[in-house]
């Protein structure tokens, strides 16, 4: 599942690698296990970052400029950013 098979350029992440369900960012040690979702108003995520042994839930009622993903989930990938600032699990 950590070996990377497949490549493509995702709406929010750019390039990044798959493995089985683990995506991979080139120059990141850390791994997240999971998915954003979306129906058009309601975007989510659901990740598990196994290094800090943290969930991320997210589940929003509302979308906004959902023309641009990258804003529409600005603050999944803000709290993603922290979470993987966090000190591994000892």
């Amino acid at each position: 599942m950590r070996t990377p098979y497949a490549t493509r350029i995702h709406p929010i992440f750019d390039k990044i690698e798959y493995g089985y369900g683990l995506l991979f960012k080139e120059g990141e040690q850390s791994v997240q296990i999971g998915a954003f979702g979306y129906v058009p108003g309601f975007p989510t995520a659901n990740y598990f970052y196994p290094q800090s042994g943290i969930n991320l839930i997210i589940l929003e009622n509302i979308g906004v400029n959902l023309d641009d993903f990258k804003v529409t989930f600005k603050t999944h990938m803000d709290l993603m950013d922290l979470i993987k600032s966090e000190r591994p699990v000892e």
